[in-house]
């Protein structure tokens, strides 16, 4: 058949084996040695040929442990030879080494043999990381459950009308929610087929895998594609199906760590692979696969029963995560007596009953019991709960380094240069703490050192953070009398409460506000180190004050000696739509920029900007060093906020769905009476209720009901404002249109059920 010694220089017993798509033999020489020869379907593009030899050689090179066969030359030198078939056809010809042992699918499972599936499993996906070849990505393969559209007319053709529509929910469902999260995935080339069909053990020794066979169906997608299929192959043949899943998952994230998205799509991704799985033996009809088919289909029935959420409990825990669900209400009692018990009982919640938080994803938030809340409160997750692009960043940087910037290290130099380069000139110097509240209280410092003063001049119902300095300049919820020494208050304009005043009059009357405010630290004494401002002025009750105000703040504070300082901690990074930064919304530069919550998505950062003579002259009293500020996993996080904020455009999207949904308020202003006023901009919105429209009279304990009310509704809503009665609606800069309509939706009924109530 083919001339072994003219090609290779070798003779042999030739004996057949099992192969699909290819001819594949063993050959045996006269001295004992054993290789695979690998004869290619005509139709194979040598482009997919030249993949699988290059993936070999890859191996070889990178990960020499792994075993996997050696492709071999032939005596000149070639990775692929010519034969010609009898028929005249022309088919490509390789020979590799021969891996011995019995597949393993004859043999007895037992939890060391899938546990070794599991590490082999990863260490084959970690060996391919950053491996490309051009073939990879556009395969047009039946087992890539991408494209199970193409298997779904097969479903017509099964007799059971009930399997019928229960194989097409399944389907539906994966095209509907699952496979648009996919692309938010960590990708690359992988095996794709590592099955019991394609792995080999001693059958002497059956309890650890000794090779891995066919690498015919390597493509790049979705890592958690590769593990779905290798899992799916797991559950089908074992009488505790789950165990053995779990099994095989402990001992591949122990090689290469999941992340919580990759684990909570894996229910879905196993579901429709077996799907898939059956479709295909359905579509091949001959009655040798009928066994099969059955044993398919009831591992697909076995698992669609436990369902999603237990399923994903176990997968978690087989991974060190907590659970996603599942807690049962008694527990959760149990939950909250423990933590008053451990935690105290001052600790504020949101809420009453207390939420019962487990897990998120993008604008949702979810509770034990699995209901999902519109999270339209939390603006710590910029981009969304659990975004994949920051919790791959933080992941992978935690499993390189984590230190401080005592030392030279890349991702905080490039993080800073970036974020400097976002900030007006002259702003070029960056320094890192964990908190918005640390950052505000370096910005005091800073202020204190450069100027040599000690007054301090902020905005009546300021909150700045709570250490005890910045504590002294956050009044919100305190009584005037309390203020201390050093501080003065200045009203921020407010035009819903001022109708009759224009704005000309509005911005005369506060600048002479100002002037007082500094002219009564001079009385005792004092000069103003600095003045600060939230953008936003979200404690104000997201108060919009006309262009002009902060601006004459800044001039006359400056000219009276301090410096100007800009609390961008709720109002930064594209929050109020359109810009970066919210002082850009009041045409000014500060001296200090201070950063906080929400910088690097949820990961602890805060940071102050400023110019290098002010961050000289605060530390000439000693080095600044916060121990975990900038820490290069805080950096990793925060540099991939960034980059979703540019790639996925959000400061546009911020203000045009900002603008929708303001608009959308203003248009149930006009149904419900007891909304005063709608104000803000971008997805930093405020609504301010009132018991009555003529006198503007707040109506806090009717927004209490309506934050209740609405908790129930499933949308997440906070408070804010000198009275309580200002609905503070911030969410994550991903939100949508669709989301944005039910979030309207939901407050109509909402502003209804607290009319009648």
């Amino acid at each position: 058949m083919l001339a072994l010694t003219e090609l290779y220089g070798i003779s042999g017993e030739l004996r057949g084996l099992d192969s699909e798509r290819d001819l594949n033999f063993r050959v045996t020489t006269a001295d004992g040695q054993n290789y695979l020869l690998k004869i290619s379907n005509a139709d194979e593009p040598l482009n997919i040929i030249d993949f699988e030899i290059t993936v070999l050689l890859h191996l070889a090179i990178n990960a020499p442990h792994l075993p996997v066969p050696r492709i071999q030359t032939s005596l000149t030198g070639d990775y692929v030879c010519t034969t010609i078939a009898a028929n005249g056809n022309e088919h490509k010809v390789r020979l590799l080494s021969f891996l011995p042992g019995e597949v393993i699918s004859e043999l007895p499972r037992s939890s060391e043999l899938i546990a070794s599936q599991g590490k082999l499993s990863a260490q084959m996906a970690l060996a391919l990381q950053g491996f490309f070849h051009s073939a990879a990505g556009n395969r047009e393969l039946l087992w890539d459950v991408r494209e199970i559209t193409s298997l779904r007319p097969i479903v017509t053709t099964i007799d059971d009308k009930q399997t019928q529509v229960f194989l097409l929910n399944i389907i539906d469902d994966f095209l509907k929610d699952i496979k648009p999260e996919l692309i938010h995935l960590r990708s690359q080339i992988a095996h794709m087929d590592l099955s019991r069909y394609n792995m080999v053990a001693d059958s002497q020794a059956a309890n650890e895998v000794s090779g891995i066979l066919d690498f015919g169906d390597m493509h790049h997608g979705p890592l958690v594609q590769d593990i779905a299929i290798a899992i799916a192959d797991v559950l089908q043949p074992d009488p505790t199906p789950l165990l053995s899943a779990q099994q095989f998952l402990r001992a591949y994230n122990q090689q290469l760590p999941l992340l919580t998205q990759e684990i909570d799509l894996l229910y879905d991704l196993v579901l429709v692979y077996l799907t898939a799985y059956y479709l295909i033996l359905v579509s091949r009809g001959e009655s040798y696969y009928a066994s099969d088919q059955a044993g398919v289909l009831k591992a697909i029935t076995d698992l669609h029963g436990q369902g999603r959420d237990q399923v994903t409990a176990l997968f978690r825990q087989a991974c060190g995560q907590p659970f996603p669900a599942g807690i049962a209400a008694g527990e959760v009692a149990a939950l909250i007596a423990k933590r008053k018990q451990v935690m105290g009982e001052p600790l504020y919640v949101f809420y009453q009953p207390p939420l019962n938080i487990t897990h998120g994803k993008g604008v949702y938030l979810y509770d034990h019991s699995g209901k999902a809340y519109l999270d339209s409160y939390n603006n710590v997750a910029m981009l969304g709960h659990c975004h994949p692009h920051v919790s791959q960043a933080i992941a992978r940087q935690s499993h390189q380094l984590n230190t401080n910037t005592r030392y030279i290290c890349g991702e905080i130099i490039a993080y800073a240069a970036r974020l400097t380069s976002l900030m007006p000139a002259g702003l070029s110097n960056a320094f890192f703490v964990n908190s918005g509240s640390e950052a505000n209280d370096l910005a005091w410092l800073m202020a204190e050192a450069y100027t040599g003063n000690q007054g301090a001049i902020i905005v009546e119902d300021a909150y700045h953070g709570w250490t005890k300095a910045v504590g002294a300049l956050s009044p919100s919820g305190k009584p005037s009398a309390e203020l201390a020494s050093h501080v003065r208050t200045v009203a921020v304009p407010d035009h819903y409460r001022n109708p009759d005043m224009s704005e000309a009059e509005l911005l005369d009357h506060h600048a002479q506000l100002i002037d007082q405010a500094i002219e009564s630290l001079a009385k005792a004494g004092l000069k103003p180190a600095l003045c600060i401002v939230d953008s936003a002025f979200c404690s104000n009750g997201v108060l919009t004050p006309p262009i002009g105000f902060v601006s004459t703040l800044f001039d006359k504070v400056r000219n009276a000696g301090g410096l100007c300082v800009a609390d961008e901690v709720q109002s930064g990074f594209g929050r109020m739509g359109a810009s970066m930064w919210g002082f850009s919304h009041h045409q000014v530069t500060p001296d200090i920029v201070t950063l906080g919550k929400p910088m690097a998505n949820g990961y602890p950062m805060g940071a102050v900007v400023t110019r290098p003579d002010i961050l000289a002259a605060a530390s000439e009293g000693g080095a600044l060093f916060a121990t975990f500020g900038g820490n290069n996993v805080a950096a990793a996080a925060a540099y991939a906020l960034l980059d979703v904020i540019d790639q996925e455009k959000l400061l546009e999207n911020s203000d045009n769905i900002g603008r929708y949904l303001k608009s959308g308020l203003e248009h149930l202003c006009t149904k419900h009476s007891i909304i005063g006023d709608v104000r803000g901009s971008g997805l930093m919105l405020g609504v301010e209720l009132v018991s009555d429209r003529h006198s503007r009279k707040p109506a806090p304990q009717t927004t209490e009901m309506l934050l209740q009310i609405m908790a129930n509704k499933g949308v997440l809503l906070g408070a804010d404002g000198p009275h309580g009665n200002v609905i503070k609606m911030r969410p994550p800069l991903v939100l949508n249109k669709q989301q944005a309509n039910d979030l309207l939706q939901r407050l109509d009924e909402g502003f209804s059920e607290v009319i009648i109530s």
